[in-house]
């Protein structure tokens, strides 16, 4: 029996044009949110040292939150200070996807040469909406996670899930069809590609979008569900550590 790819997948032809209008309405009717304001640099906490790395897009930039304090990067170093002495920084972008951030870090590099323990990547959703296939998705993500390696010196990294736009409140209902069928695909095959390296962890985003979970626009967390997510990626960072001896 021939293969058949799946019916969002088959119809993508006919149903384009209609996205792509729809997208327009959503974005035109949708609220902006700005970055989370504060630095994006420091060191909190006590404990064995720990250099973390945070990486990505508007939901690492902190977008939907106030402050970095109430943001990704605040709440991971909120949950990992209690157990590690944190020198931390940001490089994140509204709208960032992983050839964008690949840019980002080929630049930073460029002025900056401080190494890293572990990186915390959150992308998926952007590459996700421009309907990026799984191929090149996943290559691109690897690329990502080469160049921290090999520039960076970063020895762990955690990833967490790529949300699922099925769930976002601010999409019309068939681009949360659409999208989030791709979205969920997407998420798939970087949890397998994951599951065969080494010091890495792959963190299910089972976050509920509900309306009360996110911000004013129905597309990024609010504070309260950044500190789910910093708690439960701030977890997934120091079981990592426990595994590369170094204890907290």
């Amino acid at each position: 029996m021939a293969w058949l790819p799946p019916l969002d997948v088959a119809l993508r032809p006919i149903l384009l044009p209609i996205l792509l209008w729809q997208s327009i309405g959503v974005r035109r009717a949708a609220l902006s949110l700005p970055e989370a304001a504060g630095l994006r640099e420091g060191q909190s906490g006590t404990g064995p040292k720990l250099r973390l790395l945070i990486v990505g897009d508007s939901s690492a930039a902190g977008v939907g939150a106030q402050t970095q304090s109430e943001a990704l990067s605040g709440q991971l170093v909120k949950t990992l200070a209690p157990k590690f002495s944190v020198t931390w920084r940001l490089i994140a972008k509204t709208g960032a996807t992983c050839q964008s951030t690949l840019e980002m870090l080929e630049a930073d590099r460029a002025v900056n040469s401080d190494a890293f323990d572990v990186a915390f990547i959150a992308l998926g959703v952007n590459d996700a909406v421009r309907l990026r296939s799984k191929r090149v998705f996943l290559r691109r993500h690897q690329a990502v996670r080469e160049v921290l390696r090999t520039r960076f010196g970063v020895g762990a990294i955690v990833v967490p899930g790529v949300p699922p736009l099925s769930d976002f409140p601010a999409l019309t209902p068939l681009m949360r069809w659409v999208l989030g069928n791709h979205a969920r695909r997407l998420d798939g095959a970087l949890s397998q590609a994951l599951s065969k390296e080494e010091c890495i962890a792959f963190l299910p985003f089972d976050l509920p979008l509900t309306s009360e979970a996110m911000a004013q626009d129905g597309y990024h967390p609010n504070a309260e569900s950044y500190a789910v997510l910093g708690d439960r990626g701030g977890m997934g960072i120091s079981a990592l550590m426990r595994e590369g001896g170094v204890d907290s």
